[in-house]
């Protein structure tokens, strides 16, 4: 999105259960949040997916996809603040620019906000061609 020169003003998150296990409680959800001023920062962002995951996460489930859609997509040239809120700051651009720069010349996610965590607890899962054996992942 920054690469692109874009901000958001509208981000949707979602999280769903194995529609294809029906032994298994489903729960399917997604919920949507506006933000008050576009923005291209990363932290913005995940504060606000942070807050909205908060409300539709249940512990009791076993969740096959989550994901977070950003929509309202404009230039950030042409974000403009409001009378209580500012659009991104010098400050912030500057931020993300440098953790841009520095994620594509080292590689990805060589820089990330502590609140990614370091180590991934997931792992791709992959059924062999038995159904009985899994590959890698939680067993869920």
């Amino acid at each position: 999105m920054r690469r692109q020169g874009l901000a958001t003003a509208h981000l949707s998150v979602f999280v769903e259960t194995n529609r294809f296990r029906p032994t298994d409680p489903q729960y399917n959800v997604t919920r949507s949040i506006r933000l008050p001023v576009a923005s291209a920062d990363t932290g913005t962002l995940s504060k606000a997916a942070n807050r909205v995951i908060r409300a539709i996460y249940k512990s009791r489930y076993c969740y096959k996809k989550a994901g977070v859609i950003l929509l309202d997509l404009a230039p950030a040239s042409k974000v403009q603040g409001y009378l209580w809120t500012a659009p991104d700051n010098a400050r912030s651009k500057s931020l993300m620019t440098a953790l841009d720069s520095l994620n594509r010349y080292y590689g990805r996610s060589t820089l990330t906000y502590a609140s990614a965590g370091r180590r991934q607890a997931w792992k791709l899962r992959r059924v062999s061609f038995r159904r009985d054996t899994l590959q890698a992942g939680v067993n869920c």
